[in-house]
């Protein structure tokens, strides 16, 4: 007995759709990656813009006296719009990094992903970059006999001048964005099964292993300049004019490799803090370097293998 054969079954083949959620995430999380990389790299630029402002505020009113005040003025008064403006990237930046952790989490309120914590790291971030030194006041150069004592900065310019260096912690932060470890999927994608979080840490550690002579030979060329200026502003008063600079480039180099011969020290106390951080400095950098060229002086596991294979054969020799 012949049974009917069954009707031959059709499929529907599925009609092509939009992008995935998946994908959709993927392309705006590279979106905001870039957005950001760009923020940090602008706020960086205007953190070094006011820094060297500030820089050229002090020289104008240590060589200038009352004579460029004017100048020293319209400088202080451009310290401020760049703080402004730094101040607004920042919050840009962090708009941005707020979006970028609701979008990987798969959040809806902007309420969840800001935290206490987050947010009294914001505002001490926000303070840091508002310290500079304020066009208002009292000026001894509006006087009609100004005192010769007090024609360069005042005890606040001066701490709130020195104080904007703390704006380079953005450095960490730029090199971060930038490098190839974030923006790499591999990386990525292996350092989350292994539970690794790529933040300043791990980068600073690439990079020492990368390029160790590099970033030892930037760090401390850039310390020795910052210290050598912040200790020439703080003791210039109680040099001679011709001499806190000769003085000033000397010790801090003798004072960085842990030497002090003693013929030049500090006298204020913010030249004599200098020296402890540049002296606490130089003993890191020193066990860095030290550790640098032991691993550059150690033998490959090719030489090893030869100089083990050479020794074996002189001590059967003998």
């Amino acid at each position: 007995m012949q049974t009917k054969a069954d009707p031959a079954e059709t499929m529907a083949l599925p009609i092509p759709r939009e992008p995935g959620e998946n994908l959709r995430r993927l392309r705006g999380r590279k979106v905001l990656l870039g957005e950001e990389r760009k923020l940090a790299g602008w706020a960086l630029a205007t953190a070094l813009l006011g820094i060297g402002l500030m820089v050229l505020h002090t020289e104008l009113a240590w060589f200038g006296h009352c004579q460029w005040f004017a100048y020293s003025f319209m400088v202080k008064c451009l310290i401020t719009l760049s703080t402004a403006g730094l101040l607004i990237l920042i919050l840009a930046f962090h708009t941005k990094e707020i979006q970028l952790f609701m979008l990987d989490n798969s959040l809806t309120d902007w309420r969840i992903a800001v935290s206490a914590p987050k947010l009294a790291l914001i505002a001490l971030e926000l303070l840091v970059c508002s310290l500079h030194p304020f066009p208002v006041g009292d000026f001894p150069c509006l006087d009609p006999t100004p005192e010769e004592n007090s024609l360069f900065l005042s005890g606040m310019d001066m701490s709130l001048s020195l104080l904007m260096f703390l704006r380079l912690y953005l450095v960490p932060r730029a090199v971060l964005l930038r490098s190839s470890v974030l923006g790499d999927a591999s990386y990525r994608s292996i350092g989350s099964l292994n539970k690794i979080h790529f933040q300043y840490p791990f980068v600073l550690r690439v990079m020492v292993n990368s390029q160790p002579g590099r970033v030892l030979l930037i760090f401390t060329m850039g310390l020795w300049l910052i210290a050598f200026w912040v200790l020439s502003v703080c003791e210039r008063q109680h040099m001679k004019e011709t001499d806190y600079l000769g003085g000033t480039f000397w010790l801090i180099p003798i004072t960085f490799l842990t030497i002090g011969y003693g013929d030049v020290v500090p006298v204020t106390m913010c030249g004599k803090l200098v020296c402890l951080f540049t002296g606490v400095m130089g003993v890191g950098c020193t066990a860095l370097l030290v550790a640098v060229a032991a691993d550059k002086l150690e033998f490959t596991r090719a030489e090893k293998h030869v100089h083990n294979f050479m020794m074996d054969i002189q001590c059967a020799k003998e």
